[in-house]
C-alpha cells in the first residue's frame, strides 16, 4: 500500500517516509516522531533530526500526496458502490499569519521586580544578546513573503478548486 505514495517523494524522502509510517503502524505507545523512529527499529538509520526535518524540509508534494490518498480511500473503501457516504479530511493547508507570529496573549502577567532584574548576570545579558541576533536572522530568513499570503478564505478556495477538479 504504501507503494502507492512512492511518486510523492524523492527517494530518501521515500525511504524516510516508509520508516515512520512502518514506526506509526507498529506503535503501541504516543505516535511521536522519537517513538515511530523506535517502533520501526530504525534508531541505527541516521539522527533523530533527520527524521524530525522530513515534515519541514524534505523533498514532496503533500498535493499529490493527498490526491493518491483520496483516490486509496475511495477505491479501498467505496469502490463501484456509490451509495457508500464518507466524511474523511482528505486536503490541509497551513495558514500563517501575515506577520508569520502565531495569535495569542504573550505578554506577561505580572512585570518583574526590580531584584529579579538585577538577578541577570553579565553572561545572560550576552547570551540574550547573542539569541536575539540568532531570533532576527530567522525571523527575517522564515518571513512569509506578503506578496504570496494567503487569507484563510483563499486557501479553502485553493482547496475546494483542487477538490472540485478531481484534486
Amino acid at each position: 500500500m504504501l507503494r502507492t505514495f512512492s511518486p510523492v517523494f524523492t527517494e530518501p524522502s521515500y525511504r524516510t517516509f516508509r520508516l515512520l509510517m512502518t514506526g506509526w503502524i507498529l506503535s503501541v505507545r504516543h505516535r511521536y516522531v522519537t517513538d515511530l523512529i523506535v517502533s520501526s527499529d530504525s534508531v541505527g538509520n541516521g539522527h533523530f533530526s533527520d527524521y524530525d526535518r522530513f515534515f519541514s524540509q524534505a523533498v514532496w508534494d503533500i498535493d499529490h500526496l493527498w490526491k493518491l490518498l483520496a483516490q486509496l480511500i475511495v477505491n479501498s473503501l467505496v469502490g463501484a458502490d456509490a451509495t457508500k457516504v464518507f466524511s474523511l479530511p482528505i486536503c490541509v493547508r497551513l495558514y500563517r499569519n501575515q506577520h508569520g507570529i502565531p495569535k495569542g496573549n504573550s505578554k506577561r502577567k505580572t512585570k518583574p521586580t526590580a531584584a529579579q532584574m538585577r538577578a541577570a548576570s553579565k553572561q545572560a545579558k550576552q547570551a540574550a544578546v547573542a539569541k536575539g541576533k540568532a531570533a532576527q536572522n530567522a525571523k527575517t530568513k522564515n518571513k512569509p513573503d506578503p506578496k504570496t499570503h494567503k487569507t484563510r478564505p483563499e486557501l479553502i478556495a485553493q482547496i475546494m478548486t483542487m477538490v472540485a477538479g478531481g484534486l
